[in-house]
Order: structure tokens, then sequence, then C-alpha cells
């Protein structure tokens, strides 16, 4: 087991959140996917301009699943002013998010720097009014019942971050936590959509709640975390409490280093398992 991520290390999270600060001092925004189905796997990350989005791998799987709530931009940067963010989601709420740093009204009393920023109120209000994208609300859980995925989500800042998750609650109900935190240099704090226990196919995969999961960042670079955090996430041995031995859920892992001065992205890491397979 790699060091030091012991905390995703279960069978399967779905997607995967993770912001902190490296032990070599950078920003850290890491995202991964893993899946079970194979529309979500028809799936890659790549660069487009400042974001790293999905992108298909192939067209027909991907369709057998809804494209709406797969190909979506994952770690987009937002500057304003001085001040530069980096928003990061499992879904189109990704620019929703960029949309209320953009639209966010600074106290006028307020202090300087990031700290002017409410990142907890600006991520709760792009989450207030309902949004439909594609015929979906994307301020509610996935509509792919019987799991409900939840929509997670972050920002970084320079010095601070702050992470969602929407989930499903009984009689269609939703449920909304944010969770503020300190960037310390070695150390991030990671949020999926589900918990890591895997369960037959039929059965309601246990969405994640809680507080965000510590891990530390040992890595001194952004493809040197990426391949610990793709290592981490791969196939499990059999055990007690592992449904599918031996099978690789991973999609891709996507990992970028950001100035802590200026939180502007120095280095990026991109690992697509259709891309290693090929090697």
């Amino acid at each position: 087991m790699t060091k030091g991520l012991e905390a995703i290390s279960g069978e399967y999270h779905g997607g995967i959140i993770i912001l902190g600060r490296a032990e070599s001092g950078e920003n850290v925004v890491a995202y991964a996917v893993t899946s079970r189905s194979p529309s979500s796997r028809a799936r890659k990350f790549e660069l487009e301009g400042e974001a790293i989005k999905t992108a298909p791998t192939n067209l027909q799987d991907l369709n057998t699943g809804n494209p709406a709530l797969l190909i979506y931009p994952a770690i987009t940067n937002e500057g304003r002013g001085s001040e530069n963010f980096v928003v990061v989601s499992n879904g189109a709420q990704t620019g929703l998010i960029a949309d209320a740093l953009r639209n966010y009204n600074i106290p006028f009393h307020s202090r300087f720097g990031d700290e002017a920023y409410d990142l907890p109120a600006i991520l709760s209000n792009a989450f207030q009014h309902p949004n439909i994208i594609g015929g979906i609300d994307i301020t509610r859980f996935e509509p792919d019942a019987p799991n409900f995925t939840p929509r997670i989500s972050g920002i970084l800042a320079r010095n601070k971050a702050v992470l969602s998750i929407i989930r499903h609650e009984p009689e269609d109900n939703v449920s909304r936590s944010v969770f503020k935190f300190p960037l310390l240099k070695g150390y991030g704090k990671a949020i999926s959509t589900y918990t890591g226990q895997n369960v037959p196919k039929g059965e309601v995969i246990p969405s994640f709640r809680g507080e965000p999961l510590t891990v530390e960042l040992n890595g001194r670079s952004s493809k040197e975390i990426a391949d610990r955090i793709y290592e981490t996430l791969g196939p499990k041995a059999a055990g007690p409490g592992i449904i599918s031995p031996g099978d690789d859920f991973r999609v891709g892992v996507a990992v970028a280093f950001h100035d802590p001065i200026t939180n502007k992205r120095i280095s990026y890491s991109i690992l697509n398992r259709i891309d290693i397979e090929k090697t």
C-alpha cells in the first residue's frame, strides 16, 4: 500500500478530490475517477486550454450512460484581480462554482488577499438555486438511481481550501455539507463520492459521509503524486470485504501543482488507464 494515501485505499471510491500542499511546498489539486460501468470507463482526462476535462474514448460505450454526467471540466483555473483560484468537481457544477467566484461581492471592510473571499459561502451560494444543464439539476445529487451519486466539489486558494458534498437523503431530500481547512505542508484533505466499500451490482453503493479524510502528500512533483494515487486505487487482492478481487476500476488521475504565492499552475500530470494499457 502506498504510504500516506491509505485513507483512499478502499476497493471502490468512485470520484475523488484531494486538495492540499505537497511536502515540497506547492499547492496541490488532484482529481481521480474510478468506475464500474462501461459508459463511465469510456473516458479519459485531457488538457484543454487552462482546464483539465473528461473526454470520450468510445462514444458507443459512453452513450450507454448519460453523457451530461460524464463529460465536463474537472479542474479549472479562475482568476479575479490579483487572486487566483482552482475549482474542481465531479460534474458540470465546475462552471457554476467558477461563476460564483466571479460574481462574489467582497465586503467593503474585508481583509486583503484570499482572506477577502468567504469560500464556504461562495460554494454554498453556487448551489442555492436550481440550475439545469442537459435536463439535469447540477445543484443536486446525480439522478442515477439507486446510487444517486453525490456531487463533490472544491475550491483551492493560496492558503486555504474548501470541499463540499451534495447527497441524496430519504424521500428524495438533499443534504449539503461544506468543509473549510488551511493548507498545511505535506498534507491534504480528500473527499469521494463513495466510502470505498464495494457492493454487489444491484445494491446501493454507500455514499461518503463525515469529515474529509486526511492524506499525506509525500510526492515532490505532480507526476510523483499522480503515480502514487493511481497505484493506491489499483486492483485489490482477495480478502475480507473485497467483492471484486483483481478488478481494475481506474479511469484516470489528474494532479496539478500551483505556486503557493500566486496560486497559478506550474505543472500538471495526467494518467489515463487507456493510455497506460496501450504502452
